[in-house]
């Protein structure tokens, strides 16, 4: 292709990153980046993929150079929100959603994550009416069917959850929350065979994402399968070593296994990223968390 030509570089960049060919989508980006540093859409696109790759600063610092161009961006606060909350600080995330929907009050997507979020600190009082307007507003939001079936999932309404789930799958055969929360109520079904296809599929397309690496841990925890969980983790924190939970939940699976050593310098890595960070015993009620 022209190594001149934005729009498809741009298309380029972003088929690769929906595939997970990160390496390949940086390259794309960082062409566009040369091309045109005066367009924000240049670096909101690259922070999404440095993101992807655990690059959180440099993703960071690409969102701040896009708001810097211009400020009223939706793009640029939802980027934020999505880096935010990856890495646990929630309030922070909530707070760049509620910009985005002072900029657009009928941002659908805004309002999906925004309730993914607070569903995640267990503000449940709003999440609801949240989803319901998204999907009012955008009723092929594959996202906003798969959080509110999280959502029912959290609420133990089964039914609703699956139907839900199962709806946003139908749309986007590759929902990272779909998966997962799925995969969830397989296992707490007792389908083991149903919820592992569900954790596997979410890992061959999103390899390096926290939240899938998290879930299957979990999964396997479940499943007293203390050393798989603790290889899942071991990757979390590979590609981002700034997430405490990943150090506090691997600590959790190598105290399983009698590691003690390694348990302690986890959870003192831990709390040296997040002074609060206490050490949490994995268990079945805890199959939902996949933030």
């Amino acid at each position: 292709i022209d190594p001149t030509n934005i729009d498809v570089l741009r298309k380029r960049a972003g088929f690769y990153f929906s595939v997970s060919s990160f390496a390949q989508a940086l390259g794309d980006a960082n062409q566009i980046a040369l091309l045109a540093p005066q367009d924000y859409r240049s670096f909101v696109q690259r922070a999404e993929i440095l993101a992807a790759l655990g690059e959180v600063p440099l993703a960071l610092a690409d969102l701040e150079r896009a708001y810097l161009i211009n400020p009223s961006a939706p793009e640029i606060y939802l980027g934020r929100g999505a880096i935010f909350s990856a890495l646990g600080s929630f309030v922070a995330a909530v707070a760049e959603y509620n910009q985005v929907l002072e900029l657009d009050s009928d941002n659908a997507l805004a309002l999906t994550n925004r309730a993914y979020t607070k569903m995640l600190t267990g503000n449940l009082e709003t999440v609801l009416p949240d989803l319901n307007r998204a999907i009012e507003l955008n009723p092929q939001l594959d996202n906003a069917y798969a959080v509110r079936g999280a959502f029912y999932a959290v609420a133990g309404e089964t039914e609703y959850a699956f139907s839900d789930l199962n709806f946003a799958l139908e749309i986007n055969p590759a929902s990272i929350i779909g998966l997962l929360y799925r995969g969830n109520l397989f296992l707490r079904e007792g389908n083991k065979e149903a919820a592992f296809a569900d954790f596997n599929r979410s890992a061959e397309i999103a390899p390096t994402d926290q939240r899938v690496l998290k879930g299957r841990a979990i999964a396997h925890a479940v499943e007293a399968e203390y050393e798989l969980a603790a290889a899942d983790l071991t990757r979390c924190v590979e590609v981002q070593p700034e997430v405490p939970d990943c150090y506090i939940m691997r600590g959790d699976m190598y105290a399983a296994l009698g590691e003690t050593a390694k348990a302690e310098a986890d959870y003192a890595m831990a709390t040296s990223l997040r002074p609060t960070a206490s050490p949490v015993t994995v268990s079945p009620q805890k199959s939902d968390n996949t933030q």
